[in-house]
């Protein structure tokens, strides 16, 4: 049975199919940190990458599961109702309710953090 990387949050409601999926896109070693569900889409933060893991996303082979690497280059913009993934000129919007406000500032902060901007 494939191992699932941990959380370390407890209470974890990410759904299963979503873990599982991103499971293969994990470097060895790399564990999730936070997740946040969004509009059509779970938003998770590892200890290397942002991810974006679109519902039906086995429907989407493209674009159904994306990853960016905390690095320089990733610029993550909160606006209302949105946060915008941007990596030089390449942007990604990802929408999310107002309750999930919170949760989207300190994903951010955290992945800032991670990547050496802050």
């Amino acid at each position: 049975m494939p191992k699932t990387p941990p959380l370390s949050e407890p209470g974890d409601d990410l759904p299963v199919e979503t873990r599982d999926a991103v499971t293969a896109s994990l470097e060895p070693g790399e564990s999730i940190e936070r997740s946040v569900p969004m509009v059509g889409a779970h938003l998770l933060l590892t200890d290397r990458h942002l991810v974006v893991v679109r519902h039906g996303h086995s429907y989407r082979p493209a674009s159904g599961i994306r990853t960016w690497r905390l690095d320089h280059q990733l610029d993550l913009r909160i606006e209302p109702g949105r946060l915008l993934i941007d990596v030089r000129g390449s942007v990604v919007a990802v929408l999310y309710h107002a309750p999930q406000a919170v949760a989207i500032r300190s994903l951010v902060a955290a992945a800032r953090r991670g990547s050496g901007l802050l």
